[in-house]
């Protein structure tokens, strides 16, 4: 209904959204033990600190971080976690992210999942001269769980990280005419060696062999009974010889 005095404007109505938690309750049912998918990226300046996943509020008390968990009990959420991606800085060929894919479930009712980070600082340069700045990291584990004693073992995921001292640099180059030909030389003189060891093997067995050999062609005019005696004593004669070579090889370290 209008205003009798002209004058009055009539109040601007609110564009606040009417039941607007209507269903809520029914929604958080529906929700009952899925979990969160978190994706971003944080800007941190070059020093040490963490970042972390818990429940309840957090806030600030005597330049202590803590976090207000009077609403929520102990078995009400589960810190089980799956990372799927983990990068400190852009990515380059060859980079390798130890906790991609990496996954751990709780078993125990409480408790804080940590990981220790070192961070290295990499300079990468393609073949063309472009420069990627950017950083690797290794990584331990461990869980700690909420005992009785221990007020600051806040439950959640905690990332702990820390900056190495020192740099690495990877690039990428052509190989000279003069590294290819190295590479042929070796390649060749391993196969010489390898040669000249196994002709070496065959020449300690093929020398007794041929004088044995050799005897036996000389035996036509022998008689049976000698032939008999003849033999065993060339293959003792073969056996004899064939081990002094050994030997001797083995004294001079050539017989492997």
């Amino acid at each position: 209904m209008p205003y009798i005095n002209p004058k009055l404007v009539p109040p601007v109505i609110s564009p606040r959204i009417l039941c607007k938690r209507e269903g809520f309750v029914q929604k958080v049912k529906e929700e009952e033990g899925e979990g969160c998918n978190v994706y971003g990226f944080l800007e941190v300046n070059k020093v040490a600190g963490n970042f972390h996943f818990s429940p309840g509020k957090g806030f600030y008390q005597s330049n202590i971080h803590v976090n207000d968990l009077l609403a929520i009990s102990k078995d009400g959420y589960n810190i089980s976690h799956r990372i799927n991606k983990l990068a400190f800085g852009d990515h380059f060929p060859g980079v390798v992210n130890p906790l991609d894919g990496a996954q751990w479930f709780q078993d125990a009712p409480d408790g804080m999942y940590q990981y220790f980070i070192k961070v290295v600082p990499t300079i990468y340069t393609d073949i063309r001269g472009h420069t990627i700045q950017s950083n690797q990291f290794s990584v331990t584990e461990h869980f700690r769980s909420a005992e009785p004693g221990r007020p600051h073992s806040l439950p959640g995921v905690y990332f702990f990280y820390d900056l190495s001292p020192i740099k690495v640099t990877s690039k990428e180059e052509h190989s000279s005419f003069l590294h290819f030909m190295t590479n042929i030389c070796a390649i060749v003189g391993g196969d010489y060696n390898s040669l000249a060891l196994s002709l070496s093997h065959c020449y300690v067995l093929i020398i007794p062999l041929m004088t044995w050999i050799q005897l036996i062609l000389t035996m036509n005019n022998f008689t049976f009974c000698s032939g008999i005696f003849t033999v065993s004593g060339i293959i003792d004669s073969f056996v004899y010889h064939g081990h002094r070579a050994i030997k001797k090889k083995m004294e001079l370290g050539k017989f492997s």
